[in-house]
């Protein structure tokens, strides 16, 4: 569950995630895995799509844009199309359907919170990333103490002008992180400027698989050959990668 202010942009590092995942690029020093994705989008008329489109994700990609429906029909939906990720932006397109409240009700219902994770989420059998908004001190989750108990993890994203923070809680290991936006680059790791757009996709790959020689690398890249080979010395030069067993491995930071 990712979580955070309104208008602090969410929605905005959720589309730069995609897209560099159907475009090839890297993503906050990584890569992000290619495959199926369906969203249940709050906001209507095609903005996310637009969104997409705008940053390079092609009309073929295979993301299906749903409104907020009742859990038997995201069943329905999941069952058919058998997503890798179901996205859910934001919590409150859900939440009128698992209780006959509100949605701020239906937040801070115990209960309510506990279904629409445990009842109507978690058994579809896919990843889901709830997108959620925080409490007035925008610094926890808004709704019921529940609803984080239930999912695997929490990430606070918090910030203003162009530097915003990613925390995690959960049982999943995260360093956390600072991130800085800018509208012609988008989010970056703070930090990253002093690295060129090919030497950070030379660290996501050898990020997601270590011990890759420098032909693999560059197959995986894509580019020409000496820009990727000049990238390596020069990520080697910097301390960024080291050859170990014959193939490059990130050094230790």
């Amino acid at each position: 569950m990712l979580y955070g202010e309104s208008k602090t942009g969410k929605t905005t590092l959720l589309t730069s995630a995609l897209a560099a995942a159907y475009t090839g690029q890297a993503f906050l020093g990584g890569r992000c895995a290619v495959g199926t994705v369906g969203i249940v989008e709050e906001m209507h008329h095609g903005w996310l799509k637009r969104w997409l489109s705008k940053l390079g994700v092609p009309e073929s990609a295979a993301i299906d844009f749903l409104p907020p429906v009742p859990p038997d029909q995201l069943r329905d939906y999941v069952t058919a199309e058998a997503p890798d990720l179901l996205i859910v932006d934001t919590t409150v397109a859900l939440t009128a359907y698992v209780a006959a409240k509100g949605a701020l009700g239906v937040e801070n219902d115990a209960t309510a919170m506990r279904s629409l994770v445990d009842k109507a989420l978690r058994p579809l059998g896919c990843a889901v990333l709830m997108i959620h908004h925080a409490s007035k001190d925008g610094k926890s989750y808004r709704g019921s103490s529940d609803l984080v108990a239930s999912i695997d993890m929490g990430i606070a994203f918090r910030g203003e002008g162009d530097t915003r923070s990613l925390t995690y809680k959960g049982r999943w290991p995260q360093q956390d992180v600072t991130l800085t936006y800018s509208p012609g680059e988008g989010y970056r790791l703070q930090g990253d400027s002093e690295y060129s757009l090919h030497e950070r996709r030379v660290m996501a790959a050898v990020s997601v698989t270590p011990g890759l020689s420098q032909y693999r690398i560059w197959k995986e890249v894509g580019g020409g050959k000496a820009q990727t080979y000049d990238a390596i010395n020069s990520l080697t030069a910097r301390g960024r990668l080291v050859v170990e067993d014959g193939g490059l491995q990130e050094a230790v930071q």
